[in-house]
């Protein structure tokens, strides 16, 4: 919520109706440098930092048979998995996975 108002005010400030792009870096640099706070899978609390979990999420799904150096308990040449608590995902099976409540597989509407 703060941000929303920081960014408000600067626009109301300067004149103007968008950041430019040095200002839009710099909001997106000091938001993504926050600690963050989020219930893992698994329900436990769990505080990090968004860029190198982003980062490691990338390199786990999209970076197979890249990793220069090699990592314990993690095929050779690939990237371990950032989620410490989980086994290691499948990247091919995440669209397999049970669906929420919310969300209508094609698929199935198709077979009903």
């Amino acid at each position: 919520m703060k941000i929303f108002v920081w960014n408000h005010a600067h626009l109301d400030q300067y004149g103007v109706d968008q950041l430019n792009n040095e200002d839009a870096f710099g909001l997106g640099f000091h938001i993504n440098s926050q600690l963050k706070r989020a219930k893992n899978s698994l329900g436990k609390k769990e505080q990090f930092f968004p860029i190198p979990r982003f980062v490691d999420d990338g390199l786990f799904r999209f970076a197979k048979g890249m990793a220069k150096c090699s990592f314990e308990n993690t095929p050779e040449d690939n990237y371990p998995a950032p989620w410490n608590d989980l086994k290691p995902i499948n990247p091919k099976a995440i669209n397999k996975t049970a669906l929420p409540d919310n969300v209508i597989s094609i698929s199935e509407f198709r077979k009903n």
